[in-house]
């Protein structure tokens, strides 16, 4: 299954599914999510993927040909760590689901903003008193 998460809107789209996502099958996913008229893709700048092999070069020029930068996410434990010990769940509270055993104890000192993943995540943090 091939979908995407639009992460302003939290819009999701179904893009296509089959046992088999080959080449020729990820190449055309890509030339259906760019197409200018009805493209789940068109207005976005980036689109975020994982480093599965069935993200493949020619799919990654297709969709930079659709005016739309690829970019693959470095580690996928890094946003695992920050949704569950950094970000703030606003339908849970607006609280940070897992803290850390550190950031549980640290309830005083200034807010600073910290970034993860070249600043593609944020989120704010207590210093330590």
């Amino acid at each position: 299954m091939l979908f995407f998460i639009h992460l302003e809107t939290r819009r999701v789209s179904l893009v296509g599914f089959t046992p088999y996502p080959d080449q020729d099958w990820m190449e055309q996913q890509a030339r259906n999510m760019t197409m200018e008229e009805w493209g789940c893709l068109r207005g976005c700048r980036y689109l975020l993927h994982d480093r599965d092999t069935k993200f493949c070069e020619s799919f990654r020029e297709l969709i930079e040909s659709g005016s739309v930068k690829p970019i693959r996410l470095p580690a996928l434990q890094q946003y695992t760590v920050h949704y569950h010990e950094e970000r703030n769940h606003q339908g849970k509270g607006n609280r940070i689901l897992f803290p850390s055993q550190t950031e549980a104890r640290r309830n005083m000192g200034a807010v600073r903003c910290r970034e993860r993943l070249g600043g593609l995540l944020k989120y704010y943090q207590r210093q330590a008193a």
